[in-house]
């Protein structure tokens, strides 16, 4: 497995859907990854530095020439964003994982729904689960914030032992690297994590859509029929029913498990 590390730019407008056009900018496998210090976070560090700093880096201030048919031309490229899946982002960031106790990274309010369940949040708080379907109730980060967190797991990590820090990143939300791309000062410019654009992590992005709208389905089932649980395990089970493609007999009776269709929420 690797991660791969793609460029393209945003002046080919609706041509960047096109796969032509996203230019492989770097490969490293997983484990190369992890043997290194700061992880894939370190990697990027270095990579970003290096585009920066170097005569013929793409995102170097002085430009580079490029030859098109035979036209010399001075191309100059600056970072609008950082697109990526929640595990690259989790990485990059040094963010705590979409289970963790702080499963969103955008946002400084939202716990999980373990954890919401636990505290018994009340609506004139700030805090959220990750349940919430508020969207204006989110809180996002801003990069100071961030970067002010950073700055208070170090004092934790000089001063105190490796239990307290690790207590003090699961609350946070986020792990502490020295080596990272947060603690570089140059790469808080050219990369802050504002520009790391990716979902919230909430609700039905958390286990996917499909859960949601089961719920929604089911819901509206049990309001305008006489139906039960029973019966539609019957027919999961003797009808020629799938999902995707095939989920074996194990999970197909557990399709309308009772202890996932008596909650608020699917599974």
């Amino acid at each position: 497995k690797s991660h791969m590390i793609y460029v393209t730019a945003l002046e080919f407008n609706a041509r960047v859907s096109l796969e032509n056009f996203w230019l492989v900018g770097g490969v490293v496998t997983h484990g190369k990854a992890k043997s290194v210090h700061g992880g894939l976070s370190e990697v990027m560090k270095e990579v970003l530095t290096h585009w920066v700093k170097s005569t013929h880096g793409i995102l170097n201030r002085a430009g580079f020439s490029l030859t098109i048919d035979e036209e010399h031309l001075l191309a100059r490229f600056s970072l609008h964003a950082f697109v990526a899946d929640e595990s690259a982002l989790s990485s990059v960031l040094s963010s705590k994982s979409a289970s963790g106790m702080k499963p969103c990274a955008k946002c400084f309010n939202i716990i999980s729904k373990y954890h919401g369940a636990t505290w018994e949040i009340d609506d004139s708080e700030e805090l959220r689960d990750i349940t919430s379907t508020n969207y204006s109730s989110f809180l996002q980060f801003t990069d100071e914030q961030v970067f002010d967190i950073q700055g208070r797991l170090k004092v934790v990590h000089d001063s105190q032992s490796a239990a307290k820090l690790a207590t003090e990143e699961k609350l946070l939300g986020f792990n502490f690297c020295s080596t990272g791309l947060l603690a570089d000062p140059l790469m808080r410019i050219v990369l802050p994590p504002s520009k790391c654009y990716y979902d919230f992590l909430h609700c039905l992005f958390s286990n996917g859509i499909v859960g949601e709208e089961v719920s929604a389905f089911w819901s509206s089932v049990r309001e305008c029929t006489t139906l039960r649980i029973e019966d539609l395990q019957m027919f999961c089970q003797q009808s020629d029913f799938k999902l995707k493609h095939s989920i074996g007999d194990y999970k197909l009776k557990h399709v309308f498990d009772p202890k996932y269709l008596e909650k608020d929420t699917y599974g």
